[in-house]
């Protein structure tokens, strides 16, 4: 993997384990909400991207939320239902694949991570192919081989000195020695599987202070304005093509959640879509595993889609 900068490997962390690798197939998506009092007919492409919205532990439900990735890096917020997802093929089949999707624009109205108040009321979806290059497998693939992340810390404007932990516990967190997160993925996979290549960079500085990010009355973050600024004031440091994943971790609460699934991102000179999470200060060990197994597809393991 390069890097741009000087990476020290990983080493040695304490991490909790929760079984990630039992998959229970079941229907994906929320039901569309209550029409707005007006909409204009689209037509939108790009990846799709199914996010999991994870609050406190204890402090809410987890939801799962539908995106489209646009190359010009957009996130569109989707409202689908869960028949108009299997008839794709499931969540499991088409989160991250290039599609074609037709609807209304809805609005206003707010939506975690999209980048504006409307979302597009779905009315038809399909594959389609992707001007920019093959789509990645489909997430219901076996997963096996090596799979690296990288990890960005960044700092809002007002907020620079605020560090959850030194980089260092960021390091050792992704480290193969036993409890670090790339021996846990071995253990879980009978080491099928591994995030060996993985590493941690940071403190960066984004541009914008935590407001204009988040607004924690209304339970709002702006995940594609959070993705594009700590990609963009780390990217000096960091060629992210060279990683399957990215863990954006920042140093203040992201409105009592933390997300996990797949994002795209255009940077360094390639549009990929990438396994992501978006990490709140509170964000531990099982937080980390918990949103990467989002990112690996994986939904939560009592239940299915949409279920706790």
């Amino acid at each position: 993997m390069r890097f741009k900068a000087r990476f020290q490997r990983p080493g040695r962390v304490a991490i909790l384990a929760a079984g990630f690798f039992a998959i229970h197939a079941g229907p994906g998506g929320e039901t569309a909400g209550p029409v707005e009092a007006w909409a204009q007919e689209a037509s939108v492409s790009g990846r799709l991207s199914s996010i999991w919205e994870d609050p406190l532990p204890e402090r809410g439900t987890p939801r799962l939320r539908h995106f489209l990735s646009r190359s010009d890096g957009e996130l569109v917020a989707l409202r689908v239902t869960e028949g108009q997802l299997r008839g794709v093929g499931g969540v499991e089949s088409v989160n991250g694949q290039y599609v074609e999707v037709s609807g209304s624009w809805r609005g206003p109205r707010r939506t975690p991570g999209g980048s504006t108040d409307r979302e597009l009321e779905v009315r038809s979806i399909r594959y389609s192919a992707d001007p920019m290059g093959a789509s990645p497998p489909p997430q219901g693939a076996p997963i096996t081989g090596s799979h690296p992340w990288v990890t960005v810390l960044c700092r809002f404007s007002d907020y620079p000195t605020t560090e959850p932990h030194p980089l260092s516990w960021y390091q050792d967190l992704m480290g193969g020695t036993e409890p670090g997160v790339d021996h846990y993925w071995r253990e879980l996979s009978f080491d099928q599987a591994n995030v060996a290549g993985s590493g941690a960079l940071g403190w960066y500085d984004l541009p914008q202070p935590h407001a204009y990010y988040v607004n924690d009355s209304t339970g709002v973050a702006n995940l594609q304005l959070l993705k594009e600024d700590c990609a963009a004031v780390s990217d000096a440091d960091i060629h992210f093509p060279d990683f399957v994943g990215i863990n954006f971790q920042f140093n203040e609460n992201l409105a009592g959640f933390s997300w996990g699934g797949s994002s795209s991102l255009n940077i360094d000179g390639t549009f990929k879509s990438y396994r992501m999470t978006w990490m709140s200060d509170w964000a531990d060990h099982v937080t980390f595993t918990h949103e990467m197994g989002h990112g690996f597809g994986l939904p939560h393991s009592s239940g299915p889609y949409g279920a706790v």
